[in-house]
């Protein structure tokens, strides 16, 4: 297959590299169909290829390769995610169980509601969770039905998908039939890769998250690179390409840029840039309101809310609901996913209150022999409600959760100010941590990435990437991914939240 010019290098704020699955046709990754022994040798080629370039997560062209999303990461050490599906169970822990989520196909004519199902339930949803993703296919708009896209036979095909006005309008026109036939939807998926180029239009139109095969080609990348807003700037390779990144958001509008609600314990503390509550450690606004009587304790304790503890932690959502562009809502403590449920339940915003929503994506992303760390402020805490957690996250199997492993930090020097509730010095803790997660990651030479569940850990992410040479996903990846669903992309798009630059 050729590589589709809409998901293409001028799609991102990084740089991609392509390798071609020689005699794999698009209508046999349509249809999902067996490899065949050629098809394999060449998508294993392709894969050693990728490898070879050094590249930190391997994506597809075409939402249908989730058909091969277990054979690919039985290939590679890499984080596979061939598909936009592969958002779908975090997406799924965000809404109520209620609410519903659109998934934009090009032709639901050979990939509908039941197929759409199937493969969400082999990514690990539950058939509940499932049927909450709505199709809706696009064969009725000239150039998006399957025998169409087929058709385009080459690179320069590809580049002439079109971008007219009158084709935004009839995407637009088919979502506003979609919400209308379904009031409960709250956010569109783009399982196609030929539309990515209308999700500005979209989320200028509908109001609502917009996740694609950017959105999430962006996140995997961030787990890999060096965040220019706060950290350990080391490695120069990458620097360059993060701080292009930064330069390029820091020009939006801030007040045009969507705000996130921070939801805080009732605990008080000076927190280092990197941390969740650190203003500085986002490119955008954020909102924060306490929860009073819901303390880092009884966080930790995960038992059901009182009546004084529900009610505190509703008013404070309410009033992060009220503030001026707040479009979801974060925690500001990992064991907040105790709450998750609740929340949701709270709130008619997205939210995502832990960082351990993302477990589910390194579990699909790697295969099935392949480990994980949890580094959190005190191991012995997090472990009575770790498998609750992880089932949230819709990490379910047995097998699965036994693939994330604990790392507490409560013993590395200076880094018992956490508990304390006094400020951090990061540059005396950060040598403790590398050295914590790498003498772990020798015992467990499975490992492949690393989730710091803890919100005052993102301070030591980029020393941690730069030491153990692996993905690492916080609190701040989990923010900034969904926030990139409600925001202005500066790479193409619509530029519906106007900034003083021209972006070429």
């Amino acid at each position: 297959m050729p590589a589709q010019a809409v998901v293409g290098t001028n799609s991102y704020l990084f740089r991609t590299v392509h390798a071609e699955v020689k005699g794999l046709r698009y209508l046999d990754v349509r249809a999902g169909k067996e490899l065949s022994v050629s098809q394999k040798k060449a998508l294993k080629e392709a894969v050693k290829e990728l490898d070879a370039e050094g590249v930190v997560a391997i994506t597809g062209d075409c939402g249908s390769f989730v058909h091969y999303q277990t054979a690919v990461r039985r290939m590679t050490k890499t984080p596979a995610v061939l598909s936009p599906l592969l958002q779908a169970p975090l997406l799924a822990t965000m809404y109520m169980k209620e609410e519903t989520i659109l998934v934009l196909t090009n032709d639901s004519s050979d990939y509908d509601q039941a197929a759409l199902e199937s493969n969400l339930v082999e990514i690990g949803l539950s058939q509940e969770d499932a049927a909450r993703f709505v199709i809706q296919g696009l064969q009725h708009i000239e150039g998006f039905s399957t025998s169409e896209v087929a058709d385009m036979s080459d690179e320069r095909t590809w580049a002439m998908v079109d971008t007219s006005e009158r084709l935004r309008l009839e995407i637009m026109s088919t979502i506003e039939a979609a919400k209308k036939a379904n009031p409960s939807l709250r956010a569109i998926l783009l399982e196609s890769t030929l539309l990515p180029s209308f999700s500005d239009s979209m989320r200028q139109t509908r109001g609502v998250p917009v996740f694609d095969a950017i959105t999430l080609a962006d996140y995997l990348a961030a787990a890999s690179t060096d965040n220019p807003r706060f950290g350990s700037n080391i490695d120069a390779s990458v620097w360059s390409s993060a701080m292009e990144r930064a330069n390029v958001m820091d020009e939006l509008s801030q007040r045009a840029t969507p705000a996130i609600g921070i939801l805080r314990i009732d605990y008080s503390y000076p927190p280092a840039p990197g941390d969740v509550d650190y203003p500085g450690s986002y490119y955008y606004r954020t909102v924060q309101e306490v929860a009073a009587g819901l303390t880092f304790e009884a966080a930790q304790e995960g038992r059901p809310l009182t009546a004084q503890q529900r009610e505190a932690m509703e008013g404070a959502i309410r009033r992060l609901e009220a503030a001026k562009g707040v479009v979801g809502i974060t925690g500001d403590c990992g064991f907040l996913m105790n709450y998750q449920v609740d929340a949701r339940r709270m709130s008619h915003l997205p939210c995502f209150i832990s960082a351990m929503m993302q477990c589910h994506m390194l579990a699909a992303s790697f295969a099935a022999d392949e480990e994980f760390l949890v580094l959190t402020a005190n191991g012995k805490s997090l472990a009575p409600k770790f498998g609750e957690m992880l089932s949230l996250a819709h990490v379910t199997r047995p097998e699965d959760q036994a693939r994330f492993h604990i790392l507490g930090c409560e013993d590395v020097d200076g880094f018992d100010a956490v508990a304390k509730g006094e400020a951090v010095d990061v540059a005396r803790v950060t040598p403790g941590i590398v050295a914590l997660a790498k003498a772990a990651a020798a015992r467990r030479p499975k490992v492949r990435a690393v989730l710091l569940e803890c919100t005052e850990l993102p301070p030591y992410a980029d020393a941690l990437r730069h030491a153990l040479r692996i993905p690492v996903l916080d609190a701040i990846t989990l923010v900034d991914f969904v926030h990139s669903a409600s925001t202005d992309n500066p790479a193409f798009g619509v530029d519906f939240q106007k900034s003083s630059k021209v972006f070429v």
